[in-house]
């Protein structure tokens, strides 16, 4: 019988797959051998000797499964060889294992070249909206152009939202019935807490937390709400999410929580919620280090008689280093920040330019996003991430 609990159970093994306690830093030889055979691939691609890359891109994925350096080369290797199915999955692999903005920006073209080449443009011009989203490129515009546009909102965490369907009620359980002897890799803060009537009618930041083989661990915040007897997955709020290499760390944390009757628009009270996000990626195919962290501002509320989070980026200081032969953080090689002052008055959501930020430091997206908004002219922002309960 397929309950609840079994949803429950599927959802944690699926976030504990890889996981367990990070693995050692490779050894200076196993560095070199990587960063041999990735140059090896990058070159012979270069070449259009596709065989010969994908044969030296394998030998590095080897030394390091997980790089998103590797697996978007191999990727974009397959996709130039015709081999569409494979471009896909490699290309998928390396969306899941990439932080860095630029690179992600890169990885969703690539995606959507391989969605255009498979028929699917649709689907196509959803990852060029992604791609220019994360970094402004005329090539990606003019593509995207060709399919009718960017879309207008974003469209990561509808995507999510839509995927998510399945662990709504994972959570929910989580939510009501998580006691720490199901899992004992499970905390739960307890019951949902009760935001009061008309609007949204309660909320619970689930807290599940574990690790296992082969690599890895999970210490991640997801955001459930409640409504009509029901409970709804908003979405990962903070993630602690270490894939089980030396490469990648991320780091999150819930900063503040806040429910208050801010928007006359919206039906009841809205919540707000504060989250800060970090991450360092040592990349060994180039012998650099970068980190970053994001501060993101969500504001959630029941729109057209569904629960809907809007999701907006307040803040980002990142960095990229040359990488010593200890891992240790080397030369600066560039970095930068900004923030954007975020206030709700009036019944209306103001976002300005933070202390020391200029318009011209913002991504072209998050440029957009400057101004007083009603709640839907907000989450339709392409620089926001909008969730609607399904």
């Amino acid at each position: 019988m397929f309950t609840r609990l079994t949803l429950v159970l599927a959802l944690f093994v699926s976030l504990l797959a890889e996981a367990g306690p990070p693995k050692k830093r490779p050894s200076e030889a196993e560095r070199k051998a990587f960063a041999h055979a990735l140059s090896l691939g990058r070159k012979a691609a270069k070449a259009k000797d596709y065989a010969g890359a994908l044969a030296a891109l394998e030998a590095a994925l080897k030394l390091s499964p997980r790089s998103p350096s590797v697996l978007g080369e191999l990727g974009w290797a397959h996709f130039n060889a015709g081999q569409l199915d494979k471009a896909a999955a490699h290309t998928e692999s390396a969306i899941d294992t990439a932080s860095r903005a630029k690179q992600l920006g890169a990885l969703h073209y690539n995606r959507g070249r391989i969605l255009e080449a498979q028929g699917k443009k649709e689907e196509a011009r959803v990852a060029y909206t992604e791609s220019l989203g994360l970094r402004a490129n005329e090539t990606v515009r003019k593509r995207v152009d060709g399919l009718g546009g960017p879309l207008v909102r974003s469209t990561t965490a509808a995507a999510a939202a839509t995927a998510d369907k399945a662990a709504v009620e994972v959570v929910s359980y989580y939510c009501e019935s998580c006691d720490g002897t199901a899992d004992e890799g499970c905390t739960c803060g307890g019951a949902p807490t009760e935001i009061g009537e008309g609007g949204i009618e309660s909320f619970e930041v689930v807290h599940i937390e574990g690790s296992g083989e082969p690599g890895g661990s999970v210490d991640t915040h997801v955001l459930v709400v409640g409504h009509g007897g029901r409970f709804f997955g908003m979405g990962v709020v903070a993630d602690g999410y270490t894939p089980g290499v030396a490469y990648i760390y991320n780091s999150g944390s819930v900063d503040a929580v806040r429910v208050e009757d801010l928007l006359p628009e919206l039906p009841g009270k809205e919540l707000v919620i504060e989250a800060t996000n970090g991450t360092v990626d040592h990349d060994p195919g180039v012998e650099s280090t970068s980190s970053d962290e994001k501060k993101t501002w969500m504001i959630c509320g029941l729109a057209k008689g569904r629960p809907t989070c809007a999701t907006l980026t307040r803040a980002v200081d990142w960095s990229n280093n040359e990488l010593g032969p200890d891992w240790e953080v080397g030369k600066e090689l560039d970095s930068g920040k900004w923030s954007l002052d975020v206030s709700v008055s009036g019944g209306k959501i103001s976002v300005a330019l933070g202390k020391g930020t200029r318009e011209g430091d913002l991504p072209p997206a998050t440029q957009a996003c400057l101004g007083t908004f009603t709640f839907a002219g907000l989450s339709e922002r392409a620089c926001v991430d909008t969730v609607v309960a399904e």
